[in-house]
C-alpha cells in the first residue's frame, strides 16, 4: 500500500474517532438536560437575592480569560415543604452577567424546575441549557463528515499530494517528461 494512502488512511479514522467521541458527548449532555426538561417538575419560584461575583480568572490554554458568575436565590414551595435554593449563570462579561442579575432581582417570580429527589437542584434557565451541546455536536458531525471522507479518499488510492515528489525523466532534446 502506497504509504502516502496509509498515512491518509490513519488521519482519517484519528479524525473519524474524534468526531464519534465529541458527538457521543454531546448526545450525553443532550439527553441529561433533555431528562431534567421532561421530568422535573416546574414551579412558581421567588428571587431572594440576585449578586454578581468576579472577575474570576481562569487560565486556558495559556489564556487568561475573565469570568463574572450570577449567583441567583430562589424561594419556592413543593408537597407543602419551603425550599430555598440557588443556582449560578456565568458570563464572561460584567454587563451579560448584571442583564442576568436584573432579569431575576428580588422579588421577581419566575418558572423553574427542581430535581425531586433534591429539591436544591434547580435549573432556572433550561432553553438557554441546549445551545452548547447543540453546537458541540454540529463541530462533531463536521468532524465525523470529514474524517470519513478523508478515509474514504485513502481507501480509494487518493491522496492530497502534500510530499509528493514526483519523479522527471530528461530527454535528450532537453524537455522533460514525467516518468
Amino acid at each position: 500500500m502506497d504509504p502516502h494512502n496509509r498515512s491518509d488512511i490513519l488521519v482519517g479514522k484519528l479524525i473519524t474517532g474524534l468526531g464519534m467521541l465529541v458527538l457521543a458527548g454531546a448526545l450525553w449532555a443532550l439527553h441529561g438536560r433533555y431528562v431534567i426538561f421532561t421530568s422535573w417538575p416546574t414551579v412558581e419560584a421567588e428571587v431572594t437575592k440576585s449578586e454578581v461575583t468576579g472577575p474570576v480568572q481562569l487560565a486556558r490554554g495559556g489564556a487568561t480569560n475573565s469570568v463574572y458568575y450570577t449567583r441567583i436565590q430562589f424561594q419556592f414551595v413543593s408537597d407543602g415543604r419551603q425550599f430555598t435554593a440557588s443556582a449560578r449563570d456565568k458570563s464572561d462579561n460584567w454587563s451579560g452577567a448584571k442583564m442576568v442579575a436584573n432579569t431575576y432581582s428580588p422579588g421577581t417570580r419566575h418558572t423553574i424546575r427542581y430535581n425531586p429527589a433534591n429539591p436544591n437542584d434547580i435549573r432556572f434557565d433550561i432553553v438557554n441549557a441546549f445551545e452548547t451541546p447543540v453546537a458541540v455536536g454540529i463541530f462533531g458531525v463536521a468532524m465525523l463528515v470529514i474524517g470519513l471522507r478523508w478515509l474514504f479518499r485513502g481507501r480509494r488510492g487518493e491522496h492530497s499530494g502534500v510530499g509528493v515528489v514526483q519523479r522527471a525523466h530528461v530527454n535528450h532534446d532537453d524537455s522533460v517528461l514525467p516518468s
